[in-house]
């Protein structure tokens, strides 16, 4: 974001989504707002330890979701069951030691999760 005088310059140098900028921007206006929505303020103190900074990605032609971390991509194919994991830094597939597959298993349940919870919100969220 930029707005000189207003704002110190800051860049961000972990992944985010475009679904972050709602919840970022109101935080930057000094809004009041009750976050309902998938994304998260960047600009909130969230470098504790073990906070993920990753991306969720929908494919509705192809019917994949996944996620798109710091460190790893994962894509599930909701049909076929097909994974693909590998390294976001420079695109290679990954060798699946104990760590790795703990991972990557950590990363399939959260983008499953993040889809059923997004089909819920989609039919449930509705305003007052």
């Amino acid at each position: 974001f930029y707005a000189p005088g207003r704002i110190a310059p800051v860049r961000v140098h972990h992944t985010c989504s475009q679904l972050d900028v709602l919840p970022s921007v109101t935080a930057l206006a000094n809004l009041p707002f009750t976050n309902s929505t998938m994304g998260k303020n960047l600009f909130a103190n969230s470098d504790s330890a073990g906070n993920l900074h990753a991306a969720f990605i929908y494919d509705y032609n192809s019917r994949e979701v996944g996620l798109v971390s710091d460190d790893y991509v994962l894509i599930y194919n909701l049909v076929t069951n097909n994974e693909d994991f590998r390294s976001a830094l420079n695109d290679d597939p990954l060798k699946l030691t104990p760590e790795v597959s703990a991972t990557k298993a950590y990363l399939k349940s959260l983008a499953l999760g993040i889809y059923e919870t997004s089909k819920y919100l989609l039919k449930n969220n509705h305003k007052n």
